[in-house]
């Protein structure tokens, strides 16, 4: 019988052995489930943080985009009246006003066309 004690205390320490292996596995899963839950919620908040980052770019791109345009027109009627003051006499107050206009000549319709 001592033969077989020897087996039963030689099983039970086997399964004593795999038992902690066992919950050494579990915890190491565990570990590595919290990391990746960790990873992933940093990175759901880095893309929020992105896509936050991005919006207002996009924002600042338009707001540029509609502050040259306006410049850019600015500059344009600006030229566009000191054009006109100097091509057709009109006084120089920076103010295009419906004047009377200026048509070629058309006493012959020849003139008109090119012929």
């Amino acid at each position: 019988m001592d033969n077989g004690n020897r087996l039963i205390a030689l099983t039970n320490k086997q399964k004593e052995e795999h038992d902690r292996f066992v919950q050494s596995v579990k915890a190491e899963k565990a570990q590595v489930e919290r990391i990746i839950e960790n990873r992933d919620r940093a990175q759901k908040n880095r893309i929020k943080q992105l896509e936050a980052q991005l919006s207002i770019l996009r924002e600042q791109l338009n707001n540029e985009r509609l502050r040259r345009r306006d410049a850019t027109e600015r500059i344009y009627l600006s030229d566009m009246s000191k054009i006109g003051s100097s091509v057709f006499g009109m006084s120089n107050s920076g103010v295009v006003s419906a004047g009377p206009a200026i048509y070629p000549r058309a006493d012959s319709l020849d003139y008109l066309i090119g012929g």
